[in-house]
């Protein structure tokens, strides 16, 4: 029996992100030869001196940590309490218990994997399954396996499409790229028998699954049943967000237009595109999932790590 319908996810989106004044799009939806990817591609947006906008793309996703970190109940809950005490003061705890859930390392990836979330959400329409930060044991330690699980209706088989998501930030693409297949790819080949990677993840899934919606859960749960028939219509796909150095950015203000650097970047994006169909090829049976893939072009990936940990507090 199928349970789930083409719109059973879309009460999860969170509403009100809209990235576009921080980001600009050079193309999207672009097919990765030989394979079942999918590149989307956004730059860093310029303000009105012409200068990116690094340092408010970083605050913009920064106020978006409490979504990404805390349980749909636990914010239900806080909500409900501030309301009947008309307060604030419960929301503004959890989003503190949220900052604390973050690493201050200097190379922490968790800009990215927050980043990861977001564009996931906002322009593939996908919402996250399962909020995985609360299950870190140390702030400084990096949460376990895969960066993010996201969700969509799946048309073809009328089942549940799992997409795991990578966030990986490197100077060079070639780099981002070799490290994000290795690792999403533990999730898409070896899903059978016991004490994979992937079995362990799906367990994650199952003992603290929290959407505010028995029904929902109750059927993805059946989804997620190995002894199910259902099982066998659960589609495994990936999501990935590549950051990387990009050196065609202005040095400073009122040097480049918006305009130049997306016509310098539309010629880039066939090289970026053809490295990724080349690794995809020779990974096989990597080029027979779907996979979409976000990249983001960056003056510095690593000046974005400082001020997105400025601006959660962190540094």
């Amino acid at each position: 029996m199928d349970i789930l319908k083409p719109d059973s996810f879309d009460k999860l989106i969170r509403k009100g992100t809209n990235m576009d004044a921080f980001l600009k799009e050079v193309k999207k939806e672009v097919a990765v030869n030989g394979t079942k990817a999918k590149v989307h591609c956004y730059l860093i947006n310029f303000d009105g001196d012409h200068s990116p906008r690094v340092a408010d793309f970083a605050a913009f996703i920064s106020h978006r940590l409490l979504d990404y970190c805390i349980p749909r109940s636990e914010i239900q809950k806080a909500k409900d309490l501030d309301s009947k005490n008309n307060t604030t003061s419960s929301v503004v705890k959890l989003n503190k218990i949220a900052r604390d859930l973050l690493s201050s390392l200097d190379k922490s990836g968790e800009g990215g994997e927050l980043m990861l979330y977001l564009l996931t959400q906002e322009y593939l329409k996908m919402p996250q399954l399962l909020c995985k930060m609360p299950l870190k044991t140390s702030s400084e330690m990096h949460i376990h396996g895969v960066d993010g699980i996201h969700v969509k209706y799946d048309d073809t088989s009328g089942g549940l499409a799992l997409y795991w998501g990578e966030s990986k930030m490197h100077k060079s693409i070639t780099s981002a790229v070799s490290d994000c297949f290795k690792s999403v790819g533990k999730y898409l080949v070896s899903t059978g028998g016991s004490g994979t990677p992937y079995q362990r993840e799906i367990q994650l899934i199952t003992s603290n699954l929290d959407l505010i919606d028995e029904e929902l859960e109750e059927a993805i749960l059946d989804y997620l049943n190995k002894d199910s028939t259902n099982y066998n219509k659960v589609k495994n796909c990936a999501v990935c967000m590549l950051g990387f150095d990009y050196d065609m950015y202005p040095s400073g203000p009122n040097i480049k237009q918006i305009g130049d650097l997306l016509k310098e970047a539309s010629l880039a994006i066939n090289s970026w595109v053809e490295s990724i169909s080349k690794k995809l090829i020779k990974s096989p049976p990597l080029h027979s999932f779907d996979i979409e893939l976000f990249l983001i072009p960056f003056p510095k990936v690593d000046e974005f790590r400082k001020v997105f940990l400025k601006e959660i507090g962190l540094k």
